[in-house]
């Protein structure tokens, strides 16, 4: 048998492994938990299922933020202490994440015959919200008053949220763009969602499989000036489309966007109960069925994989879907409520 300290660097350093940054510091706070319970001489071989459970409490009543808050006590004091003034935990999704590391670790040893079953199996807490009702889309009032004072920013504050709204593609996937992600295929401007990295910045990361695709940029973004925006990056095409937006610790360049829009939000008085960036996500998904998009290039114009026959969108690409007909789909995508105020072009720097 080894001991956690081991099972934890063997398990990170196997390069069959591929994790992004945001995946690694999440494996080092279940680490550090686990140390702190346990220590890191304790055998692999002694965990059982009441030692999984004992993880999993400590994890629920740990506070956002626990060490910054707590720097002189351990994980076990904050979470005891957090518990007995009833201070406000981690989401159960954030719970469920830190116990399926840890159920992750345990497979792999064994998959590498160093147990003999995985104690940590099927473990978790309940998920007291609804998966589709963790975030709203934006009502009309909201998308108003957002779309209003949008219309006095320039560059990444101007472009990513209306790229959000009518492409609805993913922050990270649109704050990671290359220049180079700007393509013609079939006569037609798009947007390359893609990891592969030809001449620009190679940092790029995807949710899915199914997010890797290409598509149509929708007409109301070249209407308000996205190809005079791109016709500044001529002369230096291997940066980013929005330079101006760094790398947040995990890695992802939405972190940093994420924490400006939301401040944005309540600058404006736009905030509202479970909305945030992703509801953008919302309010296109609701436009396709609103026009009636045909369901494998809605699928494929949000990076959905298509539960409903198994496979991702991403198969249907090649088989009868040219850019042009896709391009004919999301034209019916029509935010009314915003047609006052997009009406005036924007003119971009």
């Amino acid at each position: 048998s080894i001991t956690l300290d081991d099972l934890y660097h063997r398990y990170m350093d196997d390069p069959a492994r591929n994790r992004s940054q945001k995946t690694v510091m999440t494996y080092q706070s279940v680490y550090n938990v686990l140390i702190d319970i346990f220590g890191a001489d304790k055998s692999i071989a002694d965990i059982d299922r009441e030692d999984c459970r004992q993880f999993m409490d400590v994890v629920r009543y740990l506070p956002a933020n626990a060490k910054k808050r707590f720097p002189r006590k351990s994980l076990v004091e904050i979470s005891e202490i957090a518990r007995q003034k009833k201070m406000t935990p981690m989401a159960p999704l954030t719970i469920n994440k830190y116990v399926n590391k840890l159920s992750a670790m345990l497979n792999w040893a064994v998959e590498e015959e160093l147990l003999v079953h995985n104690p940590a199996i099927g473990l978790k807490v309940a998920d007291p919200v609804h998966a589709q009702d963790k975030r709203l889309p934006f009502n009309d009032h909201q998308l108003q008053k957002i779309f209003t004072a949008l219309s006095d920013k320039s560059g990444a504050e101007y472009w990513v949220p209306h790229i959000g709204l009518y492409n609805g593609l993913r922050l990270n996937e649109i704050c990671q763009l290359n220049v180079e992600d700007i393509i013609v295929r079939d006569k037609v401007w798009c947007f390359n969602i893609t990891r592969e990295t030809d001449r620009g910045v190679d940092d790029k990361v995807l949710k899915t499989k199914a997010s890797e695709r290409i598509v149509p940029i929708h007409p109301q973004l070249l209407e308000l000036g996205f190809m005079r925006y791109l016709k500044q990056f001529e002369r230096k095409p291997r940066g980013k489309l929005f330079p101006d937006i760094r790398v947040g610790t995990t890695g992802y360049r939405s972190d940093i966007f994420s924490k400006w829009f939301a401040r944005f939000l309540k600058s404006i008085d736009a905030d509202g109960d479970r909305t945030s960036f992703h509801s953008f996500r919302h309010n296109f998904r609701d436009a396709l069925r609103e026009a009636d998009v045909r369901h494998e290039i809605a699928m494929q114009l949000g990076g959905w994989a298509d539960g409903s026959r198994g496979k991702s969108a991403q198969l249907f690409y090649g088989k009868g879907f040219t850019m042009k007909a896709v391009l004919t789909e999301l034209k019916k995508v029509d935010y009314v409520v915003l047609n006052d105020i997009t009406a005036i072009t924007h003119q971009c720097p």
